[in-house]
């Protein structure tokens, strides 16, 4: 990867380059690997463990912020390239801050899962975790809005490089933005594996025949919406159904069956252009048929 306006190489460390750290800060973030040379070779870094302490020190004293610093290996030479939030030490965190309720319950669930079996002694559901695994600690904090047919959570982070939106609801690998939190969850028995939540998320939906969840890319972050109800105004109008369609879903739901004749009768329309738009709700597995030519009706899929 060549060098771009948010990525420096630099093949050892000066102080001199806390400078490109304060613009990377006021800007939109950026990278720096040292221990690599202008064509993204690694050089190696001989010092990188003192590295690992002085940098982060460093960053923090002379600008008060916290930088992620990870130390990086590819054919026995370490570079450098950020470190993760959930490894950075709170100098001002004190074992009170530790509630011990939580701690027990942690390990309580730690057990039942054998994950920690040498250890004497819930279920969130899984969105809340993957918000806490990938979440950027240095940036807004996780967003929960509750309204009357869904749910949004809203987390700061990009998608890791190489992961689509596509990707993430099929088997992909897992760049957890804080192994250390994604390794607790594991063990706790929170989550069941790495790269697996968003796709568990999907299964469960579909079981409980509820609309598929949409997630999008957002200000820097990335939204999932739950929705409720997959006949709502809104659900039907992502699936591109026509205005007549939407009404009769909405309409008709209560009474949960519909026939051709009526839906002609409502819409003023030919018997013909009724049973394509019926047909197209069943296509969409709106609805189902049942019986055949005069006594057919068309009956909603609703999961009691």
């Amino acid at each position: 990867m060549p060098e771009q306006q948010n990525i420096e190489y630099k093949s050892s460390w000066h102080d001199d380059y806390l400078k490109w750290v304060c613009g990377f800060a006021n800007a939109q973030g950026g990278r720096i690997y040292i221990g690599k040379d202008d064509a993204a070779t690694i050089v190696g870094l001989p010092d990188y463990k003192k590295l690992m302490e002085d940098i982060p020190n460093k960053i923090k004293n002379l600008m008060g912020i916290t930088a992620e610093v990870n130390l990086l290996q590819e054919n026995d030479k370490y570079y450098q390239a950020g470190q993760t939030w959930d490894n950075v030490i709170e100098p001002r965190a004190t074992f009170d801050d530790i509630d011990e309720a939580t701690v027990k319950k942690y390990l309580r669930k730690a057990d039942e899962t054998g994950r920690l079996p040498d250890i004497d002694g819930l279920s969130t559901p899984e969105l809340f975790f993957i918000a806490l695994i990938h979440r950027n600690y240095m940036g807004a904090p996780t967003q929960l809005r509750v309204y009357d047919n869904k749910l949004t959570l809203w987390n700061h982070g990009t998608l890791p490089d190489g992961i689509t939106l596509d990707k993430l609801t099929k088997h992909h690998s897992s760049f957890p933005r804080n192994p250390i939190l994604a390794e607790a969850c594991f063990r706790g028995g929170y989550i069941d594996s790495w790269g697996s939540g968003i796709m568990k998320i999907m299964d469960s939906c579909k079981a409980a025949g509820l609309p598929t969840p949409m997630i999008e890319e957002d200000c820097g972050g990335l939204i999932v919406r739950l929705f409720k109800d997959r006949f709502s105004e809104e659900q039907l109008k992502e699936l591109g159904l026509n205005d007549r369609q939407v009404d009769a879903i909405l309409f008709y739901k209560d009474k949960k069956e519909i026939t051709g004749l009526e839906y002609a009768e409502r819409y003023k329309i030919a018997e013909r252009t009724a049973r394509a738009d019926l047909a197209d709700l069943v296509e969409k597995k709106l609805l189902y048929k049942s019986g055949e030519t005069k006594s057919v009706k068309y009956l909603f899929d609703i999961a009691e």
